[in-house]
């Protein structure tokens, strides 16, 4: 059977235009890929900025009101008296708690026990001289610190309780990273937020576990737990079942993390749009 010239003049045209499509929509993927990628890093990284900000100023808020309720005179009083007890501990740092507007507040003594822990039962005795900033507040330094107490993340400010020279004890006050926290961080950064330890997800902003959360074998890959490292950049990784960008900050010093992420399956949407354009486009030429 013998193809027409016009037939093979028609068929050549054909390909020349398949080929035309296939490249344009190889060296789009690549263009508008980079271009997008590029602007939520870019995102990624003032969200980064915001919530180092966000942090200093909660953190200086934090340590101003430890600070000053460090220096109440009749909590300086108590914790004057040889062998406190615990109830008197108890009932005078329940009378401060409406100034430190705090989700946590305890007293403990010079040796990092626990005196007095408000609005929670707790377990008068309890070493808490291995938690993060204990060693050096008994040092006479303050400071604001990540603790993880009672499977609860918080951000802490650990003060000294002194009287001229003498340390009476130490004042913590704490402010909990939980979903709410995720919430305002995203408000503040403009960014999904999560929070984690190791490979656990203690606070996320996409909400309650279901097929939108942050799994903890995503965490475990995005954050190299088993190396130990944390990513200097935005990296891609897997977040809540989708792919994304994510930005990590440690919490300092310890295993807590802060990961500021932003899904790319919008970027896909626009890819995928365009490609059906320039179909469209090379179906009408041809």
């Amino acid at each position: 059977m013998r193809v027409s010239i016009r037939t093979k003049l028609f068929l050549a045209m054909v390909a020349v235009s398949l080929s035309f499509i296939g490249l344009s929509l190889y060296l789009m993927d690549r263009f508008v890929g980079r271009i997008a990628e590029r602007e939520v890093s870019a995102a990624l990284r003032r969200g980064l900025l915001a919530y180092e900000r966000f942090a200093a100023l909660r953190s200086t808020l934090i340590a101003a009101r430890s600070r000053s309720l460090a220096q109440a005179p009749h909590l300086r009083a108590v914790m004057n008296v040889p062998d406190v007890d615990h109830q008197t501990a108890l009932f005078t740092a329940g009378e401060l708690s409406p100034a430190a507007e705090s989700d946590l507040m305890l007293l403990l003594d010079v040796r990092g026990r626990l005196l007095a822990e408000v609005d929670a039962p707790s377990d008068w005795g309890d070493d808490l001289s291995a938690q993060p900033g204990v060693e050096a507040g008994l040092n006479g330094i303050e400071s604001v610190t990540f603790w993880r107490y009672r499977e609860r993340p918080y951000r802490v400010a650990v003060t000294p309780i002194a009287l001229a020279d003498q340390l009476l004890g130490l004042l913590v006050l704490g402010e909990r990273y939980d979903a709410e926290a995720a919430a305002e961080l995203r408000e503040v950064t403009g960014q999904e937020v999560l929070i984690a330890e190791g490979d656990s997800v203690l606070a996320e902003s996409l909400g309650d576990p279901g097929p939108r959360a942050v799994q903890r074998e995503e965490v475990r890959r995005l954050l190299a737990v088993d190396g130990g490292t944390v990513p200097p950049h935005p990296v891609r990784g897997i977040m809540g079942g989708q792919e994304a960008l994510a930005a990590v900050v440690p919490l300092d010093g310890t295993a807590g993390r802060v990961v500021l992420f932003r899904g790319l399956h919008s970027l896909t949407r626009e890819i995928l749009v365009l490609r059906v354009s320039i179909l469209a486009a090379g179906g009408v030429s041809a």
